[in-house]
């Protein structure tokens, strides 16, 4: 569903998208407020209702529409958008993806048809910063945000750009994740995921020659652990699975 086969700032690279969906905690609600190319919701396992919006209405003129009632794709202004998907139900998250400070990039020339000024970041970064609901924002590492931030979970990392090699940094309102929406992308690198994909397939291939009441004694047990680590990390119950989920 992505509406342009490069984008700048799109978060797509190798390493990028990964690192982003693997700070995503279990949600019903994604909200992608500055989407570009839909970098995160296209890559990411579908919750209940996805969102994508964007304040350029030519990029939203780009996007494939899915069929499906749960993708909304909405042409707003971030504080709009915020307003009118700031009483959905369920759990919620936004993805704040804003365009960078110019003094941050390698280059001043602008490159979106909808750039911030100073004031504009700093607007954002006041108003978002006191967020109730979880968020998770991206930027270069700089002063500004990581001082607004600096009561946020802060996670950094490489990634190629256009112009080469950067620093990039994600911001988050809530501690670390003990489920996720999405468990594709685990791992620290590509040798990493092919590592932990290899080793839980051997692991499904072992537990599937198991009798059907060595399997369910499994199950039950692996139930049990859930629900230890569960109340040991203070998790909501709704954030917890049944034992028929599993």
């Amino acid at each position: 569903m992505r509406p342009f086969k490069t984008y700048a700032g799109g978060k797509c690279g190798n390493g990028t998208f990964q690192t982003i969906i693997n700070e995503i905690p279990k949600i019903d609600v994604f909200v992608e407020v500055f989407c570009g190319n839909c970098s995160i919701s296209s890559k990411l396992k579908p919750p209940a209702i996805t969102v994508v919006n964007d304040i350029d209405s030519y990029v939203i003129s780009q996007i494939p529409v899915p069929v499906s009632q749960s993708f909304i794709i909405e042409n707003l202004d971030w504080r709009d958008l915020l307003v009118k998907y700031n009483s959905a139900a369920g759990r919620k998250l936004y993805y704040f993806d804003p365009p960078y400070l110019f003094t941050t990039r390698k280059s001043n020339r602008p490159i979106y048809n909808y750039e911030w000024s100073m004031s504009d970041h700093i607007k954002f970064v006041s108003e978002v910063s006191v967020l109730k609901t979880n968020c998770i924002i991206s930027h270069y590492p700089c002063d500004l945000y990581n001082t607004a931030l600096h009561r946020w979970r802060k996670v950094e990392y490489k990634s190629m750009t256009r112009a080469g090699m950067a620093l990039e940094a994600i911001w988050m309102n809530y501690p670390n994740p003990t489920t996720l929406q999405d468990y594709r992308y685990i791992g620290l690198n590509y040798t990493d995921r092919q590592r932990i994909k290899r080793k839980l397939a051997r692991t499904l291939a072992n537990i599937a020659k198991l009798p059907q009441l060595e399997r369910s004694q499994l199950l039950e047990q692996l139930y049990d652990i859930v629900i230890r680590d569960t109340v040991a990390n203070n998790v909501t119950p709704s954030n917890t699975c049944t034992i028929e989920q599993l």
